[in-house]
């Protein structure tokens, strides 16, 4: 922000200034795209004059990284983003590149076509996509060209969906191993067809910056476990640190309301009425404000119908998408609550799931509904295949241990400084299988129990 200010007071650009003063800097704060994406890092290190090998890196909220790593090598198009592309290519009076995108888009609707509500996605090969392009223009030359009309418009307005078709084009040309490539259809202002390449190794990112860099520190509050990290990233001379945390525990009470889950199969009225009358006691047991993660949208809406009539306090609801300023003003209106108690409605990968501090009095409970677990769609299917082939613990890495970090995460939005008391429920059954409670720290001393409303009261009472 003071870079921005003084940059604006004198007609300069703040990025460039951030780069000259990185020359000389000691220490750079930067998103992880500035050193796993490789495009971006070249550049970027030779703009600072810095060597990677000099670098000691040190990645905060690791547990995010390999996430975030495979999605930089991930790309999709849609039949929306072509639309946007034609009509950008009308706009510049480029014709060739105009019946290319009509090749594409007839290409999207074909290998879409048997789409409906019976199947929803599909598999899709390397070649079934490149041939009918190839037909209509060569395959290299056409990545070539939208590259560099892409270049030209953005020159000029900063985004171009040309550009944005032939970065897709250029990452599509790449290895089937470890990745994975599917259509399948969204429901958004029509029938939108999307094309997807998905990276499963966040490795293909990681593996040259950890052994090229001097050193590479992770860290994380939720590095669930430690193992799969290393494993996932490429970490291979290594050592593990695990750190107690440093909190009372007197501070904090965890427990399991084992009467209720969100299993798919478990879903129906009877089950999200009798998680809103648990809720309901819950929330009114805790004095002050609460949090509610859901491991979705769908099954908050469910739930919020039957809780709504009996929550006795005020209900604030988390919305897909908030910008940074509408979160801010959302959590200081939350704040504001706190002598008479609010409670948020919330998705555990939501806006709201980490990186949200409500230290002292702003907060007194969360409250985990299920498990949020991924949807079994066929890249996910496909993550827990190539990690079982690669590592051996296909569901653990692809599918269970990524939930309970996020699950982790939700309940640490509880206790953050030393003086903070406070109650986490983790509500579902499979909480107290061994799979699952043998990933809670154990200094959290988690307790299964009937009797959750009395030792909430009993908690609160004698602090």
């Amino acid at each position: 922000e003071t870079i921005i200010q003084k940059s604006k007071a004198h007609e300069l650009c703040p990025y460039e200034v951030a780069i000259q003063l990185a020359k000389t800097a000691k220490v750079i704060i930067a998103d992880y795209n500035y050193l796993f994406n490789e495009w971006i890092r070249e550049s970027f290190l030779r703009k600072i004059e810095k060597n990677l090998s000099d670098c000691i890196i040190i990645i905060d909220e690791g547990h995010n990284l390999p996430q975030r790593c495979r999605e930089m090598y991930s790309e999709r198009i849609s039949t929306s983003l072509v639309d946007r592309a034609t009509a950008e290519a009308a706009q510049h009076g480029v014709d060739d590149v105009r019946q290319v995108l009509l090749e594409i888009k007839g290409t999207l609707l074909n290998l879409g076509s048997d789409l409906g509500t019976d199947k929803t996605e599909e598999f899709v090969l390397k070649k079934e996509f490149m041939r009918p392009v190839q037909k209509c223009m060569d395959y290299e030359e056409c990545i070539s060209l939208f590259s560099r009309l892409g270049q030209v418009i953005r020159e000029k307005q900063k985004v171009s969906f040309i550009g944005a078709i032939g970065d897709f084009l250029e990452k599509w040309k790449g290895p089937d191993s470890g990745f994975c490539r599917t259509i399948h259809y969204e429901e958004k202002k029509g029938r939108n067809i999307v094309l997807q390449y998905k990276c499963l190794d966040p490795e293909f990112a990681t593996k040259y910056v950890i052994n090229s860099s001097h050193s590479t520190i992770l860290m994380s509050g939720t590095l669930i476990p430690v193992s799969m990290y290393a494993d996932l990233l490429g970490f291979r001379k290594h050592q593990m640190k695990e750190y107690q945390d440093p909190f009372s525990k007197k501070n904090r009470l965890c427990l399991i309301i084992e009467e209720v889950t969100t299993r798919y199969s478990e879903r129906n009225q009877g089950q999200y009425r009798k998680i809103a009358g648990i809720l309901g006691e819950a929330v009114l047991a805790i004095p002050g404000n609460c949090v509610i993660f859901f491991p979705s949208y769908e099954v908050r809406n469910d739930v919020l119908t039957y809780f709504r009539k009996i929550s006795g306090k005020r209900i604030f609801l988390e919305v897909q998408g908030m910008t940074k300023e509408e979160k801010l003003s959302f959590l200081e209106e939350f704040k504001s609550c706190k002598d008479k108690g609010a409670v948020i409605l919330a998705v555990a990968q939501g806006s709201f799931g980490e990186g949200i501090d409500l230290p002292g009095d702003y907060l007194k409970g969360v409250i985990i509904v299920g498990v949020p677990l991924q949807k079994p769609d066929l890249e996910t299917k496909e993550l827990i295949e190539y990690y079982q082939d690669k590592y051996g613990q296909g569901m653990n890495y692809g599918y269970l241990y990524p939930a309970l970090t996020k699950t982790m995460q939700n309940a640490g939005r509880c206790i953050r400084t030393e003086t903070d008391r406070g109650v986490i429920i983790f509500m579902d059954e499979r909480y107290q299988w061994e799979k699952y409670s043998e990933c809670f720290p154990k200094e959290w001393d988690v307790k299964v129990t009937k009797l959750w409303k009395e030792r909430v009261e009993d908690f609160f009472q004698s602090g």
